[in-house]
């Protein structure tokens, strides 16, 4: 039976070897599948893992990007970085989703009108001629100027002073 030296690492765990058998570079791996990943310690000292592809230059410069991005910004976390990204994706989805259709608000504006004016019938009217030009657009939605123009000369036809319609926000 042979003695190891102290000065020398035991490299066997099992009866296996823990070298790695590739010439690649440290924090480059090559799966079973074949191809190649990247391991290493973000900013925050979580380990990742990321499979790169069958190229090996191409994880081995996956590596270096990453790790010149732990060294250059102290705290980063790819995994905190891609929950800020969703967090960011659902508040705009959020927002989207908020956002009312003319068609809803002028029911609202109706049903508001009904009760706080005198002269909601001809509101009604207005609104009706409205909503079928403008019914599923949403709030904070520029119309075109050109739409504008087209629905206020179909409302007002033989009018000579036909409503001005700006290049303001609608």
């Amino acid at each position: 039976m042979q003695a190891t030296e102290p000065d020398t690492p035991n490299r066997r765990h099992g009866g296996w070897s823990t070298r790695k058998k590739d010439k690649a570079p440290r924090g480059v791996r090559r799966y079973s599948a074949g191809a190649w990943g990247i391991r290493y310690a973000c900013g925050a000292g979580h380990f990742h893992k990321e499979s790169i592809g069958p190229v090996k230059g191409d994880a081995i410069s996956a590596y270096h990007k990453r790790r010149l991005r732990v060294q250059t910004e102290p705290g980063w976390c790819p995994q905190i970085e891609a929950a800020q990204q969703r967090a960011l994706a659902e508040a705009a989805r959020a927002k989207e989703a908020a956002r009312v259709t003319f068609r809803d608000f002028a029911a609202d504006y109706l049903q508001w009108a009904k009760t706080h004016k005198r002269s909601w019938k001809t509101n009604a009217g207005q609104i009706k001629a409205a909503t079928a030009v403008f019914g599923d657009t949403r709030s904070s939605t520029r119309l075109p100027q050109a739409t504008l123009n087209a629905f206020a000369t179909r409302c007002w036809p033989r009018s000579r002073n036909l409503p001005v319609i700006g290049t303001g926000t609608c």
